[in-house]
């Protein structure tokens, strides 16, 4: 499996050219730890705590709160909210990303144990999956497979996705 890595859009996925000179900055995002936590806790993610940091140098705050994925990457389009993070270009391509990721993820796969699978599009096929809906999780053959709407894939939306 290839690693993916994350870019976040905390400073660079701004709706407008407004926002950028706003008091507050608004970030959305489903949880998705250790990436982005819980608003209001001493440890809402480190993507969170940089955006914090670095936006509070220019005298902004930021408004960080929990959102489903989908909703988030939709409002951002919208520019009702000003960034989302823990994105991959391949789940928002129309959207403006950093040159540099802030951190990186691995898509993995888990099965019952004592059970063996050795990955491949047509193995998965005779597998049930659960997937979060909208996510992007290899800009390949995993998403496309995904895309496919095979009634073995699972897709979870909402606020408990995850």
């Amino acid at each position: 499996m290839k690693k993916h890595y994350l870019s976040t859009l905390a400073f660079l996925l701004c709706a407008s050219v407004n926002s950028v000179h706003a008091d507050s900055i608004s970030i959305r995002a489903d949880e998705w730890y250790p990436m982005n936590g819980t608003p209001g806790s001493d440890k809402p993610g480190f993507m969170i705590e940089i955006a914090e940091k670095a936006l509070s140098k220019g005298g902004h705050t930021v408004d960080y709160k929990i959102m489903p994925w989908e909703r988030a990457v939709d409002s951002a389009r919208k520019g009702t909210i000003d960034c989302v993070v823990g994105a991959y270009q391949a789940d928002a391509p129309d959207l403006i990303f950093p040159e540099e990721a802030m951190g990186m993820d691995d898509t993995g796969f888990y099965v019952k144990s004592g059970e063996s699978f050795e990955y491949s599009i047509e193995a998965l096929k005779s597998k049930t999956i659960g997937v979060i809906g909208g996510y992007a999780y290899d800009d390949g053959p995993i998403d496309a497979y995904i895309a496919s709407g095979n009634s073995k894939v699972n897709v979870a939306k909402g606020n408990d996705a995850l």
